[in-house]
């Protein structure tokens, strides 16, 4: 079991169903991984949640720095590349921003981990 395969496949399910339907049971089935083995890493669904949306962070914290660091681009042309690359999300039925916005609707307290996050 890769740690990234089940991050994206948790991602995927909550784009597709949201928080509400995370199940550690439904992660294990989706990546075809024993329960047990999930466990090992993960607790409870809201462990894999705060994981997968703190992986979810660090992929977008990446792709920015590579495209401001990118010196062949103009400013304009950066900007225009991030819209390129959402609606390629959007295309893909993806809404990676709003996963943040739903966490922190599904765990109202200012305090929770997942508001660090966002």
């Amino acid at each position: 079991m890769l740690r990234e395969q089940v991050l994206d496949q948790t991602l995927n399910l909550l784009e597709q169903r949201g928080l509400a339907t995370l199940s550690l049971e439904s992660i294990a089935e989706l990546v075809s991984v024993p329960l047990s083995d999930l466990r090992r890493f993960w607790p409870d669904a809201e462990a894999l949640l705060y994981d997968s949306l703190r992986h979810h962070g660090e992929q977008i914290d990446i792709w920015r720095r590579q495209l401001l660091l990118d010196d062949t681009l103009s400013a304009p042309q950066k900007l225009l590349a991030r819209y390129k690359v959402l609606d390629e999300q959007v295309r893909l039925n993806r809404y990676p921003g709003c996963l943040f916005i739903a966490a922190c609707s599904f765990y109202p307290d200012s305090e929770a981990p997942i508001h660090q996050l966002a």
